[in-house]
């Protein structure tokens, strides 16, 4: 997400530009440049989004069993420049000291087989190197080789070939033999995944090349994207009570309280100005009042009655035990409710 990564096409089906990607990059593999450059004019091939990714995963598969067949349609030279790499060394060898990466490491094999100590001293040394499956269990920087190796003398690479590769019991030294075909087949499902498997999970297509594991962060998200039993939204269950057109007619803000729910049957309009909030108020007075005791609705406040220490009396015929906590909150209501009702009377003794 912090790169800049898109194509750009004309109008007759040519890249115009393209950002992020690595056939753009110097240095990088040629097997997945040239993917790159093929499969980009493949996604404007067929008719629906199903057809085009059946296309693309086509491609992929074909490039998954050159690997697998460990190019054996290829020549030696055309195994070199698809799976050899060559990439510049901006210090000296001797300046990077005992730090570790394919191409210093190249450096200096190159500079034994050749017999040049002079290049572990030279700066913009350019490795032209291949890795190798040996020695087992060795990181990747332990397992580059110069590609020169494969054009000298065959009693020559033998020699070499068993010092690094650390195997002096070694008798095949065919080039296919010694790639490691598994690490170049793992960057180019990386290059899949980004292009392929990843994007088709999102438009909601299974994964067209199923060659390629696709990752498990992208497993879970795809299983709960279709999971039919995942809980889903208050919002698809709950809706707004008005109608949009009853809401364009009607703009006023609608409100209610939770107690008002169940027996009115339309929300308070509020309106605008005090007198009309009074209104509301004596209006769910007079309703809570009337659905209490069913006598009718009545314009005063309630009478919250006498306030004792531990029981508080409404008037209506009913009593209940109160904490000190409610206590207080019952007498704060009843000076509100007091509040409110002489504001009420002052408001209409002036208008």
């Amino acid at each position: 997400m912090l790169k800049k990564r898109y194509a750009v096409y004309d109008f007759d089906g040519s890249l115009a530009e393209l950002k992020g990607f690595e056939v753009k990059r110097r240095g990088e593999l040629r097997l997945i440049q040239v993917f790159q450059t093929e499969v980009f004019p493949e996604f404007l091939k067929g008719e629906s989004k199903e057809e085009v990714w059946k296309i693309v995963g086509a491609m992929a598969n074909r490039w998954l069993d050159v690997i697998e067949s460990r190019g054996s349609t290829m020549t030696n030279d055309e195994v070199i420049h698809f799976f050899s790499e060559n990439k510049t060394m901006s210090k000296s060898v001797e300046a990077v000291g005992s730090y570790k990466c394919v191409q210093a490491t190249t450096v200096r094999r190159l500079a034994e087989f050749l017999g040049v100590p002079s290049m572990l001293q030279a700066e913009g040394i350019s490795a032209h190197m291949l890795i190798a499956n040996k020695p087992v269990g060795a990181s990747c920087t332990e397992r580059a080789i110069p590609v020169k190796i494969f054009f000298a003398e065959e009693a020559v690479k033998k020699v070499w070939l068993r010092q690094w590769l650390q195997d002096s019991s070694l008798t095949d030294f065919d080039m296919r033999s010694i790639i490691d075909w598994d690490y170049y087949k793992e960057r180019l499902c990386a290059v899949f995944q980004k292009l392929i498997s990843i994007p088709a999970a999102y438009q909601k297509i299974a994964n067209p090349c199923p060659r390629v594991k696709v990752p498990e962060w992208l497993r879970k998200r795809v299983a709960e994207q279709n999971d039919h039993f995942k809980q889903r939204s208050l919002n698809a269950w709950l809706r707004t009570k008005c109608q949009p057109e009853e809401a364009s007619e009607n703009h006023k803000r609608k409100m209610d309280d939770m107690e008002d729910l169940a027996g009115l049957p339309e929300p308070k309009n509020f309106g605008e100005g005090p007198k009309k909030w009074l209104e509301v108020q004596r209006l769910r007075w007079g309703g809570r009042q009337k659905r209490a005791i069913g006598n009718p609705p009545s314009l005063t406040p309630p009478q919250l009655g006498h306030l004792c220490q531990r029981r508080c009396f409404l008037g209506l015929g009913t009593s209940w035990p109160l904490s000190p906590v409610a206590l207080r909150a019952a007498r704060w209501m009843s000076r509100w409710v007091t509040r409110c009702w002489r504001r009420s009377q002052w408001i209409t003794w002036t208008t």
